[in-house]
């Protein structure tokens, strides 16, 4: 889906986010309800959106999280087994192969760790706000379902 994205800019500028200081980093790792939230106060970061932004620093991306941002979240955890990435927002394109490789290492690290306990569970559901920019301005998929489909659908953004 392509969106104009003018809500969503207008948002992150109100956040005190403007496109200058978005502009040096390749990916986002936002809050889940960044857009939704009524207040700067109301914003939640789940954990699982955390770690993806340390993976991917750790990989060597130019990603940027809530803190990294200014913005003071709530840190928000979830116990059951779903992975909660919050919202994604890639910024360049040249990234996609890294958050690919991460979230699917992230993924993958979940699932063995249940795996390995001898428990049969059910697999996670995987919960992603991701946004891409393109060439005919960002698109946004909004994802819940399982890690299999979701790491073919982040394969298939590779070629875009």
């Amino acid at each position: 889906m392509n969106l104009g994205m003018t809500s969503e800019l207008s948002r992150l500028a109100e956040l005190g986010l403007g496109q200058e200081k978005l502009a040096s980093y390749q990916v986002l790792c936002l809050p889940e309800n960044i857009f939704a939230a009524a207040s700067a106060e109301a914003l939640l970061e789940p954990t699982d959106s955390v770690d993806l932004g340390k993976r991917l620093k750790a990989a060597g991306v130019r990603c940027a999280t809530a803190y990294d941002l200014g913005l003071r979240t709530s840190i928000l955890e979830r116990r059951a087994g779903d992975k909660w990435l919050g919202t994604v927002w890639i910024k360049d394109k040249v990234a996609v192969p890294m958050v690919v490789g991460v979230v699917s290492s992230l993924i993958a690290a979940g699932i063995y760790g249940k795996v390995s306990s001898g428990e049969k569970q059910p697999q996670p559901q995987i919960h992603l706000e991701l946004y891409l920019d393109n060439t005919n301005g960002v698109s946004r998929i909004s994802y819940a379902g399982d890690a299999e489909t979701l790491a073919k659908v982040l394969r298939g953004l590779e070629g875009r």
